[in-house]
């Protein structure tokens, strides 16, 4: 089955179509990448840094992952493999996506703002596989998504209300 790339960026329709993508990325994919991101909010004679070795909701969202870990890597790539600058670092960590992680994944929206204290906290950008192949990838404060679709699960999804660009 060849898969082809569509994007969906219009902020109304990746807002209302959000439950039903997640959905079918949760049930069409078995491992998920998430991009551990830090950032740091600056106040009046104050600096606080989230996100992180240093970050304790960090280090528990972390833990809570672990029992579905499978690899750390780290590489100048953002959303779907695009490289940024050379100079960038990026820490990706790979999860088996196993009923359990599913339920705690299905519970967040895939599209959110800085910053994001939910269950998967530090964490942003998820990427869906299955097989090793990207079934899709989402810039969580955009919001953007990119599927990698055959024509039939294409259909179905604009079946359910779903709008390509």
């Amino acid at each position: 089955m060849t898969r082809k790339e569509y994007t969906i960026s219009d902020n109304n329709h990746v807002q209302k179509s959000e439950p039903v993508l997640r959905h079918f990325l949760l049930s069409h994919s078995d491992s998920i990448r998430l991009t551990e991101i830090r950032h740091v909010e600056i106040g009046f004679f104050r600096i606080k840094r989230f996100g992180g070795e240093k970050d304790i909701k960090f280090i528990e969202t972390l833990g809570k992952l672990k029992p579905f870990f499978i690899k750390k890597i780290t590489n100048n790539q953002k959303y779907n493999d695009i490289e940024q600058h050379k100079n960038a670092k990026y820490n990706h960590y790979f999860y088996r996506l196993t009923p359990t992680l599913k339920t705690i994944i299905n519970k967040e929206k895939l599209f959110f703002n800085y910053p994001h204290f939910g269950s998967l906290h530090g964490f942003e950008d998820p990427t869906f596989y299955k097989k090793e192949v990207m079934m899709g990838g989402v810039i969580t404060h955009e919001p953007i998504i990119i599927l990698y679709l055959t024509a039939g699960e294409k259909s179905a999804l604009e079946k359910k209300g779903v709008f390509f660009d």
